[in-house]
């Protein structure tokens, strides 16, 4: 894990008919800040697709993918730097195989039943 990020949760959660999880990733060890997000698998022609959807409110969601050295995210923080605490919390999990797919993928006509209900 990246020295960024020193601790990251997933939990389940169930949003109408759809599956998603809980994303936390606390970064800093003198003053701790702990990031919400929801999390959501999205379609991929390679690798795996994930929709972050931070809680804190006004922020866009950022799209991510898992793919070895091809990894990116659409955050302002791996566009300028080429990594991000995101991408490190994804790869953490999927590393200790907390990261699953199981949830219907991101704009499935599941997932856009559940995202007009939810907006």
């Amino acid at each position: 894990m990246a020295n960024s990020v020193v601790r990251v949760g997933l939990e389940k959660v169930v949003l109408g008919e759809h599956d998603l999880a809980i994303l936390t990733i606390t970064t800093g060890t003198q003053r701790p800040r702990t990031d919400y997000y929801l999390l959501g698998a999205l379609p991929s022609d390679y690798g795996r697709g994930y929709r972050l959807w931070p809680v804190r409110a006004g922020q866009p969601p950022y799209d991510l993918l898992l793919d070895g050295r091809r990894s990116s995210c659409e955050c302002l923080g791996f566009l300028r730097h080429g990594h991000c605490k995101h991408l490190d919390a994804l790869k953490e999990l999927r590393r200790r195989r907390r990261l699953r797919t199981r949830c219907a993928p991101v704009g499935s006509a599941q997932a856009s039943r559940t995202e007009k209900h939810h907006a």
